[in-house]
């Protein structure tokens, strides 16, 4: 008895082309647009939406459990300095917007220098959205909430992208799944909240997926709606905007390529929404982009540089010490690749890697294969400028190979972006590679089980180590009462330990007291300082009291308070505020003061109505 020969998927399972519109990504290979065409009228249904978003939003209450109780008291352990920077960020949008401030530029911090919040990573937009919790909560609830929900909302729009490609309900779940929880979002999601707040990306697909080959929809909603997207996308991270812009970019072209026949005739509709999206988004961003480009206190040239962090050839198949299952052999590798597990979201695991290869090889299906050359594509970009093996990422194992990143450390906006977070996309298209490939599984025998086995093979692995740890807040109650009111609004205040890279808690402090005062320091991206840092300014007075913090001695020699006394002077502080913690600082600053301090409230001690003669 012959076989019959495989066909992925049958021809039997393939809809017919009745009322279809055009060719697309995501049609069978003989029937064009059939794949476009959704029967189930439950399909639209918001109940379907809202089980979906349950569904996703269950691993996220999981991870986050510690914290889901004190939600305005509590933050992860994760993240550190950057945490505080987020809680500061989202608390200055309202605070910003209610005192008629510049939104994107500040002087309550980094006295005498001052920020500009465009060239940081100062997620504006999720601030301006969750002004009214913020208002009313506080900014650890805000900031806590953005935290969780980036999972569910993330997976909830990969689903609706895979949606448009998978008929099959079931496999766009996984696919969504498999996007919103990704060793990437597992990373980036408890200390970097600009780039785990990532929905953005798979709903301009979507969109561009409308406009440039579905075509079914008005072309000018459409692309407004597109510029409105991309503008959030902007004020919440503009690395994800420009990497978005680019793999969409790159998307058009392999897209172009694989149908070249048809530009000419889609072109036309694509343009009419397109443009007036471009000059939406255009005139929504003049103000941030001119402050981010001319404003005040701008960064020149690169900021960070394109080369600090990048992947290894073997991170898909290396397990970070974030993942549940995984050798300490293993991690011990793994978690160098990309500088640190937070920053390494290169891993897909063994079982996916081999999903992707073979489903891309087997199934035929065009945009099965469009999604695989873009996945590939963004794993190559991830390698950075030098391909790099990943047994032993800092130990030698370079290879004098040159990669396409080379060409992107050189283009402005891109070569500021780390290149191993390129893995967002490699998650992105793998999964609506294995979204497609569970389908044509299941169309093959029309069995459940099948499909649902290489699901679970292929997420095992992919399943974190949660939940996370978390800490009570716990700030001083001089920042959170009314004894902050001894200070004048706005008045220039040095804040003991000052807030940097290793100990930010002072922009909480500041923002928890709605920025009654200014303060020297501060966690934010400055112009590049003759030290070498771009993290914050390294004054004198700064790094003095940061060594303190440290618990190290500080010898007290005239030379240095003289020093001290004039910076201080020049920055026009009038108030001191500390808490007593490191090296003996009350008695320090006594010294530089000239006298001892004026009150102890609410677990600080504090200086006032401090006058610097010109030379002491």
């Amino acid at each position: 008895m012959v076989a019959p020969r495989l066909r992925w998927p049958p021809r039997a399972a393939r809809l017919p082309a009745s009322g279809a519109g055009p060719d697309v990504p995501g049609a069978g290979p003989d029937v064009p647009g059939a794949e476009l065409q959704v029967r189930d009228p439950a399909a639209r249904s918001p109940v379907v939406g809202l089980v979906v978003f349950v569904l996703y939003l269950i691993p996220a209450l999981i991870a986050f459990w510690p914290v889901l109780g004190h939600l305005a008291t509590s933050e992860s352990e994760f993240g550190v300095g950057d945490l505080a920077k987020y809680n500061w960020c989202v608390a200055w949008v309202p605070y910003a917007l209610g005192h008629g401030h510049n939104p994107f530029i500040t002087h309550v911090a980094n006295v005498p220098f001052g920020v500009n919040l465009m060239d940081d990573t100062s997620v504006l937009g999720l601030g301006l959205l969750m002004s009214p919790v913020t208002v009313l909560f506080g900014a650890y609830a805000s900031v806590n909430l953005l935290l969780i929900l980036a999972y569910p909302l993330s997976a909830g729009a990969g689903y609706l992208l895979a949606r448009r490609y998978v008929e099959w309900r079931p496999a766009a779940f996984v696919a969504g799944l498999l996007y919103g929880y990704s060793t990437y979002m597992v990373a980036q999601g408890f200390g970097h909240l600009n780039l785990s707040f990532v929905p953005i990306p798979p709903l301009a697909f979507l969109l561009l997926d409308e406009l440039f080959v579905r075509q079914q929809r008005r072309p000018v909603p459409t692309g407004l709606m597109l510029g409105l997207l991309m503008t959030l996308q902007f004020l919440i991270s503009t690395e994800i905007f420009a990497t978005t812009v680019l793999f969409a970019a790159i998307a058009l072209v392999v897209l172009a390529i694989w149908r070249r026949q048809e530009v000419r005739a889609r072109l036309p509709h694509a343009l009419r929404g397109l443009v007036p999206g471009a000059a939406l988004a255009v005139v929504l961003l003049a103000w941030p982009a001119y402050e981010a480009v001319l404003g005040a206190y701008h960064i020149h040239g690169v900021i960070l540089g394109f080369r600090i962090y990048d992947s290894a050839l073997l991170g898909p198949v290396l397990p970070t010490s974030l993942m549940k299952f995984g050798t300490h052999h293993l991690r011990s590798i793994a978690d160098k690749i990309g500088g640190n597990p937070s920053e390494n979201g290169s891993y897909l695991g063994l079982p996916l890697v081999l999903a992707v290869v073979v489903g891309s090889f087997v199934v035929k299906r065009r945009a099965l294969r469009v999604a695989a050359v873009l996945a590939a594509i963004a794993f190559v970009l991830s390698l950075g400028v030098h391909l790099h093996i990943g047994l032993a990422r800092y130990a030698g194992t370079t290879r004098d190979v040159v990669l396409p990143g080379a060409l992107l450390a050189k283009i402005p906006l891109l070569n500021d972006g780390f290149p191993v977070r390129y893995t967002l996309y490699v998650a992105l298209f793998a999964s609506l590679v294995l979204g497609m490939t569970l389908q044509a599984l299941y169309r093959w025998r029309r069995q459940v089980w099948l499909p649902a086995l290489l699901a679970v093979v292929v997420y095992l692995p992919l399943v974190p180590a949660w939940p996370i740890g978390a800490g009570h807040v716990t700030t001083p109650a001089y920042f959170t009462t009314s004894a902050v009111k001894a200070l004048a609004p706005g008045e220039v205040t040095l804040v003991y330990p000052p807030a940097t890279p290793t100990n930010s808690a002072a922009m909480d402090w500041q923002a928890q007291a709605d920025f009654r005062f200014s303060m020297p320091g501060g966690y934010f991206v400055v112009p590049k300082q003759p030290s070498g840092s771009q993290f914050y300014q390294p004054t004198r007075t700064i790094v003095t009291l940061e060594t303190l913090g440290q618990g190290q001695q500080v010898a007290r020699t005239p030379a240095l308070r003289v020093a001290l006394i004039e910076e201080l002077r020049s920055w026009k502080v009038t108030a001191i505020v500390v808490q007593p913690v490191g090296a003996d600082p009350v008695g320090f600053l006594t010294w530089l003061v000239g006298r001892p301090p004026d009150a102890r409230t609410g677990g600080m001690i504090e200086w006032y109505h401090l006058a610097w003669a010109a030379s002491s």
